[in-house]
């Protein structure tokens, strides 16, 4: 076996462990379901520890105060709850720029308390520019993740569906989801590259979604990525300048050929 063909049976046995799977959508029952696809490393949400608009009906245009509204943080809104790593919004935020319209945080009381995942917080989009619910027809929120994530999926109380995204609001190949209702939906990648999802209601009554859980690649799998990588470059024959024997001649016309291989690893998260 050459150099060449080495170094690349190296990379590709280093890379083999990272993802080996291919894109799908998750439907699931339970958390407890989610969990066992996910892995043990998965990060749950539950909004409990989050102040909640308390309410035992959920109603389209109820107004919510600013105190029981989430958005992110050093967003400058006062009284806006925040949740590190996480940045949700019911229209016009950006990655890193404008907060956009916060989402409610419903505390839920009476026959509605047992209806979340995790009782009894969820998470229900506001009428943009406005603090009034928005459980209509084609109401959204969105996520927008500080690390790209491999895995994710979320309890919802309707019918939606669920788009992965770049932060620039790009759509992913193999990236959409579709949920019924009193289930967890979501997206598995092959590669950790969700930066945004977006949430879109499937029925005039709207949705409230609980339990987000997702997943971060572990620091071992992106260091084995540059590992892949780096037997690639270091491994690669250094260039040599033809000598007089191999030479092509003026007279054939010909020029000798060269070829590179860059890689660039993927996006640690922390």
């Amino acid at each position: 076996m050459n150099l060449r063909a080495r170094s690349i049976a190296i990379a590709a046995a280093l890379l083999l462990p990272c993802h080996a799977r291919a894109a799908s959508t998750v439907n699931e029952a339970s958390l407890a379901g989610v969990r066992a696809l996910f892995g043990a490393s998965a990060i749950v949400q539950d909004f409990e520890g989050l102040a909640g608009a308390a309410t035992g009906t959920l109603t389209d245009g109820t107004p919510i105060p600013a105190a029981n509204q989430l958005s992110v943080a050093g967003s400058g809104l006062p009284d806006v709850q925040s949740l590190p790593g996480l940045h949700f919004h019911s229209g016009g935020g950006t990655f890193g720029g404008g907060p956009g319209t916060p989402v409610a945080v419903l505390s839920l009381e009476g026959a509605l308390a047992g209806t979340p995942s995790s009782p009894t917080n969820g998470i229900a989009p506001l009428e943009i520019n406005t603090d009034l619910l928005d459980l209509g027809a084609g109401s959204f929120l969105e996520i927008f993740f500080d690390d790209p994530v491999l895995d994710v999926a979320l309890w919802t109380s309707g019918p939606v569906s669920v788009f992965g995204q770049t932060y620039g609001g790009n759509p992913l190949d193999l990236a959409t989801a579709t949920g019924a209702g009193g289930e967890f939906v979501g997206l598995r990648r092959d590669t950790p590259d969700i930066e945004r999802l977006v949430i879109v209601a499937g029925s005039a009554a709207g949705f409230l979604i609980d339990d987000l859980v997702y997943q971060v690649p572990e620091p071992g799998t992106a260091l084995l990525v540059a590992l892949g990588f780096g037997a690639l470059a270091a491994r690669r024959p250094a260039h040599r300048a033809p000598t007089a024997a191999h030479a092509p001649s003026a007279a054939s016309g010909s020029g000798a050929k060269s070829t590179t291989a860059a890689g660039t690893p993927e996006r640690q998260s922390t």
